[in-house]
C-alpha cells in the first residue's frame, strides 16, 4: 500500500509540475502551438485506426499458382 501511495504522490507531483511550467514558461504562441500539435497527433492516430478497423478480418484468397505464374512472365518480360 505504502508503494502504491509514494507512486501516486509522485504522479500527482509529475503532473503538477508539467502543468505549471506549462502555464509559467510557454507563451500563449507556443501552446497553442502545442495544442495545434496535439490535435494534428490526435488526427493521425484516429485514421490510422480507421484504416486498420478497415483491414481487420480481411481474407483475400489468391491463386497462388496463377500468381506465380504473373510473376514468372513479368520477369521474362524483362529479360530475366
Amino acid at each position: 500500500m505504502r508503494s502504491l501511495r509514494n507512486k501516486l504522490v509522485v504522479a500527482l507531483a509529475l503532473a503538477g509540475a508539467g502543468f505549471a511550467a506549462y502555464r509559467i514558461l510557454l507563451t500563449p504562441e507556443a501552446r497553442a502551438s502545442l495544442g495545434t500539435a496535439a490535435k494534428r497527433v490526435g488526427s493521425t492516430i484516429n485514421q490510422v485506426k480507421d484504416m486498420a478497423d478497415d483491414h481487420i478480418g480481411t481474407y483475400v484468397d489468391e491463386d497462388a499458382e496463377q500468381n506465380r505464374r504473373d510473376v514468372e512472365a513479368d520477369w521474362a518480360r524483362i529479360g530475366y
